[in-house]
């Protein structure tokens, strides 16, 4: 957004105009320029009037100067647009194009347009009420600004501001040339001059002078001044290189940006300090003032400044007091103080021996006004009464008071009495000689007494075990040794005398109430009970820091920092471009580079994260754009030049360039160069025409229903059956007999006796019955016996197979066309994490092509990309995508890249098209096969574009295959089992039998029929059959009564050929009668 500004304002505030004169001397140079298209000629030349308005292009003349051209001879107006040497003259007078910028008023530093005149160097760089006038005369040697040096022309920045002998030149070469440090004097900078009115710092790489920034802003590795957005840090006026090169100074924070000097960074509040500088809040004050001590000034940066101490007579531990009114603790009675500053009522004076006092807050010694009476002495301090003084010992006495020891007794003499003032204050208290005691005993009443435990006794008196010693009663006390300290008194033992001094703490000296040494910085203590610091303190690890005293443990260094040594009591901030992301690092990490190989820098030190490496990009001169290895380059052939020296863009449609390092490209009119970006050449060959397409080949299995071997069976089988059936008239009568399945019942009515008909159709049946078996086994047995099943299953839940390509492969073809001719395709590589070799092939002198295959190895399960890396001329391009075959079907897709604006994608954010992939199994039980493979969908497709040109002239299209976690499963199993078919024949049997049997009725009929109709004599057997199947009841009509049977006769007797039996036939009635015995 900020360039997007800057560009505004320069549109707003500098823009470019363009005006037409008419030249009848020299020629049309900068800031004018020849016109050479011919319809511009003509429609500026009717503007202004000239006679000829239809202009005539000349491809050479050795007369004409370059444009557009009148020939006052003629009135014939002519374009040349080849370079010629010859001037504009009233002979040939020459229309010139002119853009330049709207003059301000007043001086200018370059070309512009004041009203309709030109001012330039020669004309005069003021621009006043329409007109140009020189600039003021110029000094001899250096100039500030544009000014005449005495002869024809101004002096400007790009001409040299160094006037000498009336000309101009340039000045001496800038000492500071990277824009960071401001030059005293004018310079020379690129190829152009820099002052104090101009801008005293130079950037030599890009021509550039420029002000210094002002503060609360620095100047980034564009040379802009951007705002100092970090807080904790400000940013001076002039050339302040990072928002954090200044932080707010130990005592101070900044809790806003954009801050302008340190002044501007907020003061610590009283009582409070902060050694660290570039904290961003108050609440970052995290020193107080040590106990003792107060300040009530602001903005403190160590202990050290907290110069108030708490009055004589007074304490405090608290920290961070702000006045010597919150030092709420008094000397305690006993105590006194004259000094300053103190932390605890351990650190009051006692009152001298033979001293007390009640009072509490006391400062000098002579304050303790209490004496001990006579008759009585102290020979310890810190007394606060009277009661505490003791009674001399037997054989002394005191007549004095406040004194710290008892007079003996002269003479040998004694005194008994050890409890009682009265009887010790005068010499003539002394009496009578008393025993001496021995060390380990004390004297009560003239007697010597063994001491006790908890007890020290010295031959005279018993007394308490004091703190830091312990008393078995023996005698004298033992001293806590060294390592340990006393809180307690009347002790016996050293375990629960003597305590070890705690980790940290130290104690060399014997008989100590606590331990008064502690480890010193950067040391720490693990060991209990330390006699020495070589026993007790270690010094601090790497990366840990000791910063006070009597440390158990050390503490780690925070991120952003290191400590690569031991001993220390600080840890050190990360150098420029490394970082520290764990807290106690013994070292920082390089930031590297990205993966296209550019250098990671930090804007400071101490960086906690990696995503404090930044990238930073390189400017190059106009025309030119930074490498990935921080080189310089020409923008090719198809690109021109931005502005800023950064990168190179590809020629839009309709436009073309044929030289490199340009900043510019030129209208074109072919087919190609309007179609494509980047042309380089003025090609006729039309863009490739590409098509998308999505298609699943399914290759046919040549399979024929109806094989030779199965239609031979089929039709033996049938022929069989029907010569078996055709052709049972020819066979004997007795054949009759083999009917067994096919007989008839017939039911003989007086008697009601079942008769069973056999035929030799019957017979025929029954022999063919077998073959009509054969013929449904054939059917059942040779018939598609499978049902086949799909469906997609977790993956996890089934083994899958580990062997190389599994999956099979897939095959990559991207073709891609370019604008210009390529000589090959080494400019175009692949990266992927997959099993694929791949070669790059130049098909024509604009298309390349890349083919890959790769080889799909399980588990293939998630995302797995195929990136291709090109320079950015290659843009349209397609890409084919086929799998191998699964199932007797591939996939191919065809995907075409036609984006609207330049492909830019890299690296980290490419171009995608991404794939559904579907891992897939078969699995043929019958033939115990299983085949592995893939299927393929295409998702979408996304794109990165850009109108300002790629960072280092390449872009990515990254081809992405997703496979989810499932496995699509075709499963092959039998549809009936060796039982089911067997049981299926047997059925498919008893129902042929069922039809045959109606079929056997109805032939009968037909060849029985046929038999009676056509033939005067028919065949007994059928005769017989039909007058057994014609017999019927004599059925009387009702009302009638049926005759008495009467035998005729015409009755026939006959033998029933099954039976034996004889019955009688009436051909008449048609009715049998078995004969009874």
């Amino acid at each position: 957004m900020r360039y997007i500004l800057s560009f505004l304002c320069l549109f707003v505030f500098a823009r470019a105009r363009t005006i037409y004169k008419v030249y009848e001397t020299g020629q049309c140079l900068s800031p004018a320029s020849p016109i050479t298209e011919v319809s511009k000629c003509q429609q500026q030349s009717q503007a202004i009037g000239w006679p000829d308005d239809s202009a005539t292009s000349v491809s050479f003349s050795s007369y004409l100067p370059t444009g557009c051209i009148l020939k006052t001879a003629t009135d014939d107006l002519r374009v040349y647009a080849k370079d010629s040497a010859l001037d504009c003259s009233s002979d040939y007078k020459c229309l010139c194009e002119i853009t330049a910028e709207d003059c301000a008023p007043g001086l200018n530093r370059a070309a512009c347009l004041c009203s309709d005149n030109v001012c330039t160097r020669e004309t005069g760089l003021v621009c006043s009420s329409g007109s140009c006038s020189h600039a003021p005369e110029c000094l001899e040697g250096l100039n500030d600004d544009v000014c005449w040096c005495g002869s024809a022309l101004d002096c400007t920045p790009l001409s040299g501001l160094k006037c000498s002998s009336g000309s101009c030149s340039h000045a001496e070469i800038c000492p500071n040339r990277v824009g960071t440090v401001s030059n005293v004097e004018t310079c020379r900078c690129g190829s152009t001059d820099c002052s104090s009115v101009i801008g005293s710092y130079c950037h030599s790489e890009s021509s550039t002078c420029r002000a210094a920034c002002p503060g609360g802003t620095y100047v980034s590795h564009l040379l802009q001044c951007e705002p100092c957005d970090k807080k904790g840090y400000y940013c001076p006026s002039g050339s302040t290189q990072s928002s954090s090169s200044f932080k707010c100074p130990a005592g101070r924070f900044g809790d806003i940006s954009g801050l302008k000097s340190a002044d501007e960074c907020k003061r610590c509040a009283a009582g409070r300090y902060s050694i660290i500088p570039g904290i961003t809040s108050g609440d970052h004050c995290t020193g107080r003032c040590s106990a003792g001590k107060w300040s009530s000034e602001v903005g403190l940066s160590s202990d050290e400044l907290c110069l108030g101490r708490c009055p004589a007579g007074t304490f405090s531990h608290e920290m961070g007091l702000v006045s010597d009114t919150q030092c709420m603790g008094r000397c305690s009675a006993g105590k006194w103080s004259s000094g300053i500053g103190l932390t605890s009522d351990d650190q009051c004076s006692l009152c001298s021996a033979g001293k007390w006092s009640s009072e509490i807050g006391l400062t000098l010694d002579d304050l303790c006004l209490g004496r001990c009476p006579a008759g009585t002495y102290s020979d310890k301090t810190g007394l606060i009464s009277s009661e505490q003084c003791k009674v001399c010992a037997s054989n002394k006495y005191q007549d004095e008071i406040g004194k710290t020891i008892c007079k003996g007794c002269p003479d040998n003499k004694i005194i008994v009495d050890t409890a009682t003032p009265s009887k010790h204050d005068s010499v003539e208290d002394c009496e009578i000689v008393v025993p001496v005691c021995d060390a380990s005993k004390y004297l009560e009443d003239n007697q010597c007494k063994s001491c006790s435990e908890s007890f020290t006794c010295d031959g005279t008196v018993k007394l308490d075990c004091p703190p830091g010693f312990y008393c078995p009663g023996d005698g004298p006390a033992i001293a806590c040794p060294m390592g340990r300290y006393g809180e307690l008194k009347s002790q016996t033992n050293a375990e629960t005398a003597c305590t070890q001094c705690l980790a940290g703490t130290y104690q060399n000296v014997i008989g100590q109430t606590y331990c008064s040494r502690g480890c010193p910085r950067g040391k720490f203590g693990e060991t209990k009970g330390a006699e020495n610091e070589e026993m007790g303190c270690r010094d601090c690890p790497r990366g840990y820091l000791c910063a006070s005293l009597s440390m158990n443990r050390p503490d780690h260094c925070p991120l952003g920092s290191y400590q690569d040594e031991i001993g220390q009591q600080l840890c050190k901030f990360c150098p420029l471009d490394t970082y520290s992301e764990a807290i106690a690092a013994t070292e920082c990490v390089s930031c590297g580079s990205t993966k296209d190989g550019n250098p990671l820098r930090t804007t400071g030190l101490g960086a906690n994260s990696q995503t404090q490496c930044e990238f930073v990009a390189k400017t190059c001169p106009t025309g030119q754009r930074p490498t990935n290895k921080e080189v310089c380059e020409a923008c090719p052939k198809g690109f021109y030049g931005n502005q800023k020296g950064t990168r190179c863009i590809l020629c839009p449609k309709g436009f073309s360039q044929s030289e490199p390092g340009k900043q510019t490209c030129n209208v074109c009119r072919s087919y190609r160069c309007k179609a494509l970006y980047g042309s380089a050449d003025s090609s006729e060959r039309p863009p490739e025409m590409w098509e998308p397409a999505f298609h699943k080949i399914v290759h046919e299995i040549d399979s024929n229903p109806f094989p030779v071997e199965i239609v031979v069976v089929y039709g033996s089988l049938v022929f069989i059956i029907m010569i078996i059936i055709g052709s049972h008239r020819l066979c004997p009568a007795c054949f009759k007999h083999g009917d067994l399945m096919f007989s008839g019942d017939h039911i003989v009515e007086d008697t009601h006796a079942r008769r069973i008909l056999e035929t030799r159709l019957g017979a025929a049946f029954t022999l063919s019955l077998p073959f009509v078996v054969a013929l449904i086994s054939v059917f059942i047995f040779t018939a598609e016996n499978k049902i086949i099943t799909n469906g997609l299953i977790p993956i996890a839940t089934t083994e899958i197979a580990s062997r190389a390509g599994l999956y099979k492969n897939i095959h990559i073809t991207y073709k891609t066309e370019s604008a210009s001719k390529a000589d090959d395709c080494s400019d175009i590589k692949t990266h992927t994490q997959l099993n694929c070799s791949s070669k790059q092939q130049l098909v024509s002198p604009f298309v390349c092509q890349i083919n890959a295959e790769c080889v799909i190895n399980p588990p293939f399960g998630g995302q797995h990309d195929f990136s291709i890396e090109m320079a950015d001329r290659w843009q349209s391009a397609i890409v084919n995508i086929v799998t191998d075959t699964w199932n007797h079907s591939q996939y191919n897709i065809s995907t075409v890249i036609e984006p609207q604006d330049p492909l830019a994608g890299t690296m980290e954010l490419p171009s995608t098209i991404d794939y559904d992939v579907i891992r897939s199994k078969s699995h043929d039980h019958q033939e115990q096969e299983v085949e592995y493979g893939l299927q393929m969908t295409t998702r979408n497709k996304h794109f990165i574009t850009t109108k300002i040109g790629t960072e280092y002239g390449t872009h990515v299209t990254t081809l992405r295959f997703f496979s989810t976690e499932t496995l699509f499963v075709r499963e092959s199993k039998s549809k009936l089992g060796l039982i089911t078919q067997i049981g299926t024949v047997l059925t498919l049997t008893l129902s042929a039998i069922s039809g045959l049997r109606v079929a056997k009725l109805g032939i009968e009929k037909c060849i029985d029929k046929c038999y009676t109709k056509i033939f005067q004599i028919v065949p007994e057997d059928i005769h017989r059959r039909v007058t057994i199947l014609e017999e019927r009841n004599n059925i009387e009509s009702e009302g009638t009564s049926v005759a008495p049977k009467k035998k005729t006769t015409d009755e026939e007797i006959h033998t029933d050929e099954v039976t034996g039996r004889k019955y009688t036939y009436n051909p008449v009635t048609r009715k049998s009668v078995w004969l009874t015995l």
